[in-house]
């Protein structure tokens, strides 16, 4: 995904085209595309009131965290947890490095109905749970402030498709971090 650069397209009262020059790095992980285009929404949505930088976990670098005022990582749920390169991109961040940053986690995920059908299943996600909370858990550990709850996407089977409605879902989610990072810092 590449960033979307809007400045100047938006309105012209606000400084640099963006509201308090909020810079936003959205890191993700995508086995299967469901996860990329969750995160696409939600820069779409975000993208119309601030800069957003989005990157491939494979791109990661630390000293991209220095630029940037809100962090939000997101990844697929494989295995109760978030996908192997997203746990070492995590915690390989220094400790309190993220001091002073607010921070949003997503995952995508099957439904409690689908997860329901499965008894064994529906017993391991009890205990191990999903990718956001993970995610939200190393974010905090590393200093950074939980914007929203973790929150999670629907997918219809392992490799998707996403549900019908999930997009939008994620668009007003964008809105959301937005509002929530505008309330809490001004």
């Amino acid at each position: 995904m590449n960033s979307l650069d809007l400045t100047g397209l938006l309105n012209p009262d606000l400084k640099d085209g963006f509201p308090h020059n909020m810079k936003t790095l959205m890191i993700t992980a995508s086995a299967f595309g469901n996860t990329a285009r969750i995160a696409y929404a939600i820069e779409e949505s975000l993208a119309q009131h601030c800069e957003v930088k989005s990157i491939s976990s494979n791109d990661f670098a630390i000293a991209l965290l220095d630029d940037h005022e809100l962090i939000i990582v997101g990844s697929p749920t494989q295995k109760f947890y978030p996908l192997p390169e997203i746990t070492a991109l995590l915690k390989a961040i220094p400790q309190k490095s993220l001091s002073g940053k607010a921070v949003v986690a997503f995952d995508t995920r099957f439904t409690a109905e689908e997860i329901a059908k499965v008894k064994i299943l529906d017993f391991m996600v009890k205990f191990f749970g999903y990718a956001a909370p993970s995610i939200g858990k190393l974010l905090s550990k590393k200093g950074g402030k939980l914007l929203t709850p973790p929150i999670g996407f629907y997918v219809g089977g392992l490799e998707g498709p996403l549900l019908n409605g999930e997009l939008d879902r994620a668009r007003l989610f964008g809105s959301t971090i937005y509002t929530e990072y505008d309330k809490k810092t001004h």
